[in-house]
This record gives C-alpha cells, structure tokens and sequence, in this order.
C-alpha cells in the first residue's frame, strides 16, 4: 500500500481536477480475509493538495492515519489486522465485518455536478467468487449512495464498479479482465467527463458512457 500519484499525463481529465487514489483499505468483505488499501488526492491545474492518504504503515492501534495534513483519520471497526502490504504495511479484513470508516469531509465529496475524479487502490484477492456481492470500496450512508462505489461480482472475479447520476443511482460497468488470486493488483477507476473509465495494473480494461451527470454524497467512505 504506499503512496501511489497518477498525473494528468496518464489521465487527462480537465482543469480543477478531482482525483482521488486510494491505496489503503476500503470496505472488504472477502470471506478468507482480503487486503486492500487506499490514498485520496485531489489534483487540481496547478496545486495538487491530499485530502486523504492512508500509508496503513501504523502497524498497531485502532486507527488509519491520514498522512495529508487534514486529519481524515480512518477509524477500525472490529478489529482488522495488520499485515505487509503491497509496499509497507496494509490491514486484513476478515470478509464480514471489519472495515475501515472514514468520516466525511467537505473534501472528500467527490463527483458532483459532474466533476471529474478517480480512485485507485491495491488489492490482494484470497478467495475466488462466492455468489454474493462483496464490497471492495463504498462512499455512502445508504445503497443507494454510489459515487464511488466497487463491488466483487457475485457469479466471478469480476469487478463491478458503479456511480450515481442525475439518470439513477446505479450506473457503471463490469469489467473485462477476472481479478487474480492471491497477487497483489491495482485497480483505477476514473470519472472522465462523460464517462466511467477501469484501469487494472495500470492498463485500461473497459470503459461505459454515462447516461446522466455524476452527483456527490456525503457520506462515509468505507
């Protein structure tokens, strides 16, 4: 899990830019115990400015510090454990209830009337599909709350990401390539304009047209 940065040259995404990479833990709940991790930045034309980055190198404790300066502090809910990551350290998840909240903030409200952001993250897979829908990263109080959101599909090792639009609640794609087992992968989703874009390994995978404008929540991130 350490710092991942994603210029503008790989993705070029407009003026103002909201991007956000996450390279720490969000919500996993892969039976076996599945890894992942996530680092938020937003990236405008000139000033790039962190709002959030989760090394996950804490090692110990019931937190997830926030290395940007602006105190989005992740709090563990149910004890996950602490393991090596990808690069550094990184928190296990037991694949049932524990995860890592973090509280919203004003800069973490991403995609709304359209604005354009990404999120990437390092993903250590364990266990192979099992028929229901596991969460990977989710940005939201409710289901319905969508931006951003990454499920694992329930049928195979597919990845299922989705955003809210002015048109419903649920838009989005699957992606092409199945997710490996037990090999760390890392997995960028971009919001370009008018459509929603997959990365794995940092080369494209598939893509969707956006039927309606993004829009933002406030919930938590988890």
């Amino acid at each position: 899990s350490g710092n991942i940065v994603i210029t503008d040259a790989a993705y070029t995404i407009g003026t103002a830019t909201q991007k956000i990479i996450m390279n720490g833990p969000g919500l996993q709940t892969i039976t076996g115990a599945g890894i992942c991790g996530f680092n938020l930045e937003v990236n405008k034309a000139v000033d790039s400015t962190l709002v959030g980055h989760w090394k996950l190198d804490d090692a110990t404790g019931a937190i997830g510090v926030d290395s940007s300066g602006l105190s989005n502090t992740g709090s563990l809910i149910n004890s996950p454990t602490w393991v090596a990551g990808q690069d550094g350290g990184a928190l296990s998840f037991n694949g049932s209830n524990q995860y890592m909240s973090i509280a919203n903030a004003s800069n973490l409200v991403v995609g709304g009337a359209g604005a354009d952001f990404s999120v990437g993250y390092w993903l250590y897979l364990k266990q192979g599909f099992t028929g229901s829908w596991r969460s990977l990263m989710h940005k939201g109080d409710v289901d319905t709350d969508r931006t951003f959101a990454m499920w694992m599909h329930d049928t195979d090792n597919k990845l299922h990401y989705r955003i809210s639009t002015t048109s419903t609640y649920n838009e989005g794609n699957d992606s092409a390539a199945a997710i490996p087992l037990n090999t760390w992968t890392h997995v960028t989703y971009v919001k370009s304009g008018g459509l929603l874009i997959l990365y794995i390994n940092g080369v494209w995978d598939s893509q969707i047209a956006l039927v309606g404008t993004s829009i933002s929540n406030t919930g938590q991130i988890r």
